[in-house]
């Protein structure tokens, strides 16, 4: 008997747990967790009579979804960014994406994906982390610009850059290994030879090439 409570306890607890993980916000491109992510992203949008709301692990998710789900008739009506130095304490900040400054190319940001870009509260805050970080000092739009440049592709949504990318390949193949996409070096030690979810981040396992 003591057996058979220990048995459907530990069913319990594996069954609650799986829906807590499910339950975590991940971002609506890649499906990482967002709270793993220091450049997380919110962003409203209009479309047609409809409003909808999603989060991005980072701008890459963000431009990426766009151009792959919203026409130019789409409307970004707010669009919102972590400031990189609130990640992981007590009270995160949220900056308005077009008021932030950017460090554009920086070092693997654990976390994050290509390309790296970590936000700002101001100028002055993103040069003292330039030291750290790398990359380059801009502000919004030199930040869209950059992206728009980097992808070769005129991707304006509504004066947003919507850049795009092609996906990774995702099928089974006889004896493949298939490790995590996340670039940002916090998942380098996943591989797996079979499909599936990250067990760090949240992110669907691909096909290493």
């Amino acid at each position: 008997m003591r057996y058979l409570l220990t048995s459907v306890l530990c069913i319990v607890v594996a069954v609650a747990s799986a829906w807590a993980a499910e339950q975590e916000p991940r971002c609506d491109q890649c499906g990482m967790f967002i709270a793993n992510s220091p450049t997380h992203v919110t962003a409203s949008i209009t479309s047609g009579d409809k409003e909808y709301a999603h989060q991005f692990e980072s701008l890459g998710c963000y431009l990426n979804y766009l151009a792959e789900n919203y026409d130019k008739e789409a409307e970004v009506t707010e669009l919102a960014i972590l400031d990189f130095n609130s990640f992981g304490t007590d009270v995160p900040a949220v900056l308005a994406a077009s008021d932030a400054s950017y460090l554009y190319g920086t070092k693997r940001l654990k976390g994050s994906m290509a390309p790296f870009i970590a936000a700002f509260a101001d100028e002055e805050a993103a040069k003292a982390a330039q030291g750290e970080l790398g990359g380059e000092l801009v502000d919004y739009a030199g930040m869209l610009q950059q992206l728009s440049e980097d992808s070769g592709v005129d991707c304006q949504v509504n004066g947003l850059c919507a850049g795009c990318a092609a996906p990774q390949p995702k099928d089974a193949d006889g004896d493949a290994t298939y490790i995590c996409p996340c670039t940002g070096g916090c998942c380098d030690n996943i591989s797996s030879d079979k499909p599936g979810e990250c067990p760090q981040c949240g992110m669907q396992l691909v096909k290493s090439s």
